[in-house]
């Protein structure tokens, strides 16, 4: 038998069930944007964002930097895609400043998923694409400060959906990263599970019921197609949640902390810092104090 076409086949099947999933339940939330004018000097400082920042950037240079990897350097009238998670700082380089044309939108299928999770995503957007990007972002920060009437609502999805597709049509799926087997379809309906429930407590027995699978079973297999145990996954979606909620509003750390499915607030906190490097408090200032990419 030709291995290179059974890794074909199976390929081809992981991407069959990757675009129906994403079809079938593509969730996304615009979690806020702007049009903010930069000015020399000016720095994010390190962060994570809890949705995926694509920023279109006139006027002025910038660099882009991640931990243990090469610097990338931003030119006017190029735009920045920054992944959801993926732990970044961004500063402007030279005295000229400019405007950024900014939006963080979080885009998952089957409840949790980050959709770019799964690709290989260029980093710099160049040309036309680029500058549609900021269009978009512009009347997206129209729109959402605006009524929410109907038809906006809808021209708001729309504008998100096309922000999406343009850094997917220049990225390159990574096959390592493909859920595997046939135990991704069993795996669907516990995913939207878990998603719909992050407020109330869900067992690892329930879960398993949800897949007619033991509960021994379901962990291994759990663990084999998504890379960590259903407890971690649960907690990475409910600290994902809180970020969001911290980014986008200004409840109180409690609410914060029992919206997302923590049921203490001290044991919350305690969570968080553990797991994002600083106190929830702290995190909403350090997100919100500088947002122009």
């Amino acid at each position: 038998m030709n291995r290179r076409k059974v890794y074909f086949d199976s390929m081809d099947k992981k991407i069959l069930w990757i675009s129906q999933m994403t079809e079938q339940t593509l969730a996304l939330e615009y979690l806020c944007g702007g049009v903010t004018r930069v000015i020399f000097p000016h720095d994010t400082g390190w962060r994570t964002l809890p949705g995926t920042a694509m920023s279109f950037i006139q006027g002025y240079k910038g660099v882009f930097h991640r931990p243990k990897l090469p610097d990338v350097f931003i030119c006017p009238g190029q735009a920045l895609i920054v992944p959801q998670g993926q732990h970044h700082r961004v500063e402007i380089v030279g005295r000229k400043g400019g405007v950024s044309r900014w939006s963080h939108i979080s885009f998952n299928f089957l409840g949790g998923i980050d959709v770019f999770s799964l690709l290989e995503v260029p980093t710099i957007i160049t040309g036309s694409p680029a500058r549609r990007i900021g269009e978009i972002n512009e009347e997206l920060v129209a729109l959402h400060a605006g009524e929410a009437l109907p038809h906006w609502v809808i021209r708001r999805k729309a504008l998100a959906l096309e922000l999406l597709s343009i850094p997917m049509e220049q990225s390159t799926v990574l096959a390592d990263r493909l859920p595997a087997g046939d135990a991704m379809e069993r795996l669907g309906g516990v995913l939207e599970l878990i998603s719909k429930n992050l407020s109330t407590p869900t067992d690892v027995e329930e879960m398993a019921r949800t897949c007619a699978l033991s509960v021994s079973r379901f962990h291994a297999t759990f663990k084999s197609v998504m890379g960590v145990s259903p407890g971690r996954y649960l907690q990475d979606l409910r600290l994902l949640r809180a970020r969001q909620l911290l980014l986008t509003g200004n409840m109180p750390v409690k609410a914060v902390s029992a919206e997302s499915g923590f049921g203490d607030v001290f044991h919350f906190s305690r969570i968080f810092r553990k797991r994002c490097g600083t106190s929830p408090s702290a995190y909403r200032i350090q997100v919100r104090t500088r947002q122009s990419f």
